[in-house]
């Protein structure tokens, strides 16, 4: 049963904001920006924690956290897409916008809720609600060069990758790096013997987002 249908008034006992992301170029026409400091709206919300699924087991690898945030159908509610952040007005905890259905579509009772797929834990904006956990790769002799992806579907829900960049500390090589609309790929060469590297890659996304992962890979000669 659709969570929407046994909703009551008193139950969007949550206020949530709504903002949008200011746009602005870069040095290479590409549209970027961070999110409004003020909401374009706060309304009623019930904010309800996603407890199980393929997408929630791979989101606390992760580090983040999927919840579904329901909020009545009106005039405004209907302007926003996933490109917005909501934020829980009381605790100040930042969301990532997923996803955004009816939850009666094709029913008598359509038109009532709008049920969003949101996701804390990751970046949001040039804001970070709490970093995703590191990963980690297995460990690399020096002399090896390979191959490392990182499957950013499970945060993507739904969404696609337009563009990905790896950073690499000094003492390990960037020789190449890659990806497709769901994984980013980068290849490795050299590290010292006994030392740890945090690779950080950057995605953005068709939705409007910017989310980070940093990775972790160890030296140990074989």
């Amino acid at each position: 049963m659709a969570q929407s249908l046994i909703l009551q008034a008193g139950d969007l006992r949550s206020r949530v904001g709504f903002y949008k992301r200011v746009e602005q170029g870069d040095a290479y026409g590409n549209a970027e920006g961070s999110y409004a400091a003020t909401a374009e709206f706060i309304c009623a919300a019930n904010i309800l924690p996603r407890l199980g699924g393929e997408s929630v087991i791979a989101a606390r690898l992760t580090g983040t956290n999927l919840v579904n945030v329901t909020v009545r159908q009106s005039s405004r509610t209907r302007l926003v897409d996933v490109a917005w952040m909501l934020k829980d007005e009381r605790s100040s905890v930042a969301y990532n916008i997923r996803s955004i259905i009816d939850p009666d579509e094709g029913t008598a009772q359509h038109g009532r809720f709008f049920e969003m797929l949101c996701e804390k834990g990751a970046v949001v904006g040039d804001q970070e609600d709490a970093d995703p956990m590191p990963l980690t790769w297995p460990a690399k002799d020096p002399d090896e060069v390979l191959d490392y992806e990182i499957d950013w579907t499970a945060r993507l829900a739904g969404d696609t990758i337009t563009s990905s960049a790896w950073t690499a500390p000094d003492g390990i090589i960037k020789t190449d790096e890659s990806n497709t609309t769901t994984t980013a790929t980068i290849w490795l060469s050299g590290g010292t013997d006994g030392e740890t590297y945090s690779i950080l890659n950057r995605v953005v996304t068709a939705g409007g987002r910017t989310m980070d992962q940093t990775v972790t890979i160890k030296i140990v000669e074989k």
